[in-house]
């Protein structure tokens, strides 16, 4: 089997099903009635709600995302957004609040090296996070 069965670039190593689920189930009561009632439709005039609910792997595979995709790298003339490079690129959400309703400066046109190294980054922020609260927790 390809390591690359939907033409999407690499996998990154932050989607992983049970971390999608977790961050979309504490953030789909808020986005799901939002959009339900501002009546917004997707690009590729699927249902947002049901866009936001199903798993990430899965609506990376939608039509919707790949017209989004197309969008974004059509914007960005095809080019990383760090270092301009045009081979190997993916679209890179900087928020998954409007998921399904992408706006364009909901996304970042990256080649996969700079991808690589702006997940890592969020790591990076989030283990500071993870760790700030510990102490609070410690100190409370």
């Amino acid at each position: 089997m390809s390591d690359d069965p939907y033409g999407l670039g690499p996998k990154p190593s932050f989607v992983e099903a049970a971390d999608y689920q977790g961050i979309w189930r504490r953030q789909s009561v808020f986005i799901e009635s939002r959009y339900s009632r501002a009546g917004l439709m997707s690009e590729s005039g699927e249902d947002p709600d049901e866009l936001l609910r199903m798993p990430y792997w899965q609506y990376l595979k939608t039509r919707h995302w790949d017209l989004v995709r197309r969008r974004a790298l059509a914007v960005a003339e095809g080019k990383c957004f760090y270092c301009g490079i045009t081979e190997h690129l993916d679209v890179h959400h900087l928020t998954y609040r409007r998921r399904g309703c992408e706006l364009d400066e909901d996304l970042m046109v990256l080649c996969r090296t700079c991808h690589d190294a702006e997940h890592e980054a969020q790591d990076e922020v989030e283990e500071i996070r993870r760790r700030a609260e510990l102490a609070r927790q410690r100190i409370a």
